[in-house]
């Protein structure tokens, strides 16, 4: 009878646990915070930490980050853009997952999950220039300890919206995630063109079945 009792509730959990969506803060980049550096005011996206920061304070030109309308839903999408660089080593546009304390510059890019999620999936435009391509990778943890990641390297000029299904490996299965982090970075390392456009929204989790090992029955 207990074997019996601990499947049925084992089955109970489970069907519950498919329904649990680990939620990505701000996914679709709705709300915008506006920030002020200096003489310098600008805008970045809540929960997600830019290198708008880095441009306000190396150069007077734009900023790599900005809201844009060019939304596939809601009002607002990000854009990333690869604008002039004069430092020695020239940076790209990127944003991380998290928070980021402007006075300190201490930033936090994990955000809480509840759910095992199997990849990342978002939609995006490219334009790039030249030979340029786009980086993503998302870290999935518990406990501040690594369990998985999935990455994705691509390019070539996309117009319209497409959709982009990024796998989540795990060197580690039988555990239960409770954060993940996102990068996200407009050009392949040491390939950074002056001109290079990546607008993103709607970024979400598909989430993996969980099996009975991974959840916790009490006697």
């Amino acid at each position: 009878m207990k074997t019996i009792k601990h499947l049925f509730l084992g089955g109970i959990i489970l069907l519950s646990a498919i329904k649990v969506k680990a939620q990505i803060p701000n996914p679709s980049f709705e709300q915008w915070q506006t920030r002020n550096f200096g003489i310098k005011q600008f805008q970045d996206p809540n929960n997600w930490i830019t290198n708008n920061i880095v441009f306000a304070f190396t150069s007077t030109g734009a900023l790599p980050i900005k809201k844009t309308t060019d939304s596939r839903t809601g009002s607002f999408a990000i854009e990333l853009e690869n604008v002039p660089d004069t430092s020695e080593q020239k940076t790209g546009a990127s944003i991380t997952s998290g928070t980021m304390n402007i006075l300190t510059q201490e930033f936090n890019p994990k955000f809480k999950i509840n759910a095992k999620p199997s990849s990342l999936d978002l939609y995006y435009k490219y334009y790039p220039a030249g030979n340029d391509s786009f980086f993503v990778q998302i870290t999935i943890m518990k406990n501040g300890e690594f369990l998985g990641a999935g990455n994705y390297t691509g390019g070539g000029k996309n117009e319209d919206y497409s959709k982009l299904s990024i796998p989540i490996q795990y060197e580690v299965e039988n555990q239960m995630p409770d954060s993940a982090s996102i990068f996200i970075y407009s050009s392949g390392f040491g390939n950074v063109t002056e001109g290079t456009r990546l607008i993103l929204d709607d970024l979400s989790f598909t989430n993996a079945p969980l099996s009975v090992n991974q959840l916790s029955i009490n006697n």
